[in-house]
């Protein structure tokens, strides 16, 4: 099984933590998983051009390139952004955007997701981490891919800020996502 998680933070701070502990909880299980780093890539903005509609390719020549058919040949994704004014990350979306030419020919159709959102809003307070996790649900839903899972984490400023409860509902929904894949 092919598991590929995804980081929409300009930083190496909660997000990762939350992705490394979905990597801590596979060690030693038949999943592979890779990790993308999306502030490590250079990807372009969709243009809207649409070609991808009819082709199944985007015409942008950029690391998204590299990335898509790993995406395509992945049974579980994990999609970890940082909340920002109730949004995802520049980054996330862009991705997400860039993930049409595979949402138009289906190739996302049957994948399954675990969904990490984190920021600095308390728990009592929340809408702004909620509001962006319910982002990456819909579109995952719009693209067919079955979410087993939510994670939020709530009053992250700095990093390594997400506390040891979050961390093990992170591992826990790891291995609800690969018992899902079995």
């Amino acid at each position: 099984m092919k598991v590929m998680a995804i980081i929409g933070s300009a930083r190496k701070g909660n997000s990762f933590s939350m992705v490394q502990s979905v990597k801590d909880a596979l060690l030693g299980s038949d999943v592979e998983l890779e990790v993308v780093h999306l502030k490590d890539l250079s990807i372009g903005f969709c243009d809207g051009c649409l070609s991808c509609d009819e082709t199944g390719r985007c015409h942008l020549n950029d690391d998204m390139s590299s990335i898509v058919e790993k995406v395509k040949d992945a049974d579980g994704l994990v999609l970890a952004s940082p909340a920002r004014w109730s949004l995802l990350s520049g980054q996330m979306k862009v991705f997400m955007d860039r993930l049409n030419p595979l949402a138009s020919i289906e190739a996302l159709a049957n994948k399954k997701a675990i969904i990490f959102a984190v920021g600095q809003t308390k728990e009592e307070e929340d809408s702004s981490i909620s509001i962006a996790a319910e982002s990456m649900v819909s579109f995952c839903d719009n693209a067919g891919i079955k979410v087993i899972d939510k994670v939020l984490a709530y009053g992250c400023l700095m990093e390594n800020e997400v506390d040891e409860k979050t961390i093990k509902r992170c591992t826990e929904a790891a291995k609800r996502l690969v018992d899902s894949l079995k």
